[in-house]
């Protein structure tokens, strides 16, 4: 028998390098998030489809090109501050900041910027996952307009407006209007439930949150309502169970 030669091993271990590096480019190709990889100069070295899609360039268009050339001016200055950080020692981090696509349109995105190190873990470039989340920055501001509405018609509605917990009727809120009403200033209603402060009587109430628990609304009802003052005054009463 002779000696085995000292290369018989190696093939093997080569085909399963070349298998692992062949998985590794796949598993970027079909990922759903556009990933981008940039060499330490800033040029862009890995466009997968998704990132295609996203941006409407083809990767023959944009490898080799200076990432910078896809950002925003305002934008560049974050983003290029990714090598300092992982010459810190950071490995990934993200970051909100735009893109812009071959049509010029601007897009919101969450940016998750990792460092690509070689073996001997010195950095060599860095792999950006994007994420467009245009559309929730627009749900958000239209969110937050709606709640600057809803704020101003609350506070200067000619109507007395409170908003109490459904459990134990505790007031979270109410407006200048019900204080007006009740002769009571804001701060003895907030954090006080409906039964204490004795604006209607306990029979009332208990018909009236039944009513409302079995309903969901209740629309001008007639009730009796009393102030500080001890004086009756008749008001129609309407509810709605809503979620918070």
């Amino acid at each position: 028998m002779g000696d085995i030669p000292k290369s018989a091993g190696h093939p093997g271990a080569s085909a399963s390098a070349e298998a692992a590096a062949s998985w590794g480019a796949a598993i970027v190709e079909s990922c759903s998030e556009a990933i981008i990889s940039t060499s330490l100069d800033g040029r862009i070295i890995g466009f997968n489809a998704a990132a295609v899609q996203l941006t409407g360039y083809s990767a023959d268009e944009v490898l080799g090109r200076q990432w910078a050339s896809m950002v925003p001016a305002d934008a560049v200055a974050e983003i290029a501050r990714a090598v300092q950080r992982f010459q810190a020692g950071e490995k990934t981090f993200r970051v909100e900041s735009h893109l812009r696509r071959k049509d010029r349109v601007r897009l919101e995105m969450l940016l998750s910027i990792s460092a690509i190190r070689d073996r001997t873990g010195t950095l060599i470039g860095m792999s950006g996952i994007f994420r467009d989340i245009t559309e929730d920055k627009l749900a958000q501001q239209r969110l937050r307009q709606s709640e600057e509405k809803f704020a101003t018609v609350f506070k200067y509605s000619s109507t007395g407006i409170s908003i109490a917990r459904l459990i134990d009727g505790e007031y979270l809120d109410v407006n200048d209007e019900f204080c007006r009403i009740m002769n009571l200033p804001r701060e003895e209603v907030i954090g006080r439930a409906v039964g204490d402060l004795g604006i209607v009587t306990e029979a009332e109430l208990n018909e009236f949150a039944g009513d409302l628990l079995q309903a969901g609304a209740i629309r001008n009802r007639e009730m009796t309502v009393l102030g500080r003052d001890g004086i009756g005054r008749r008001c129609l009463v309407s509810s709605i169970i809503v979620e918070l």
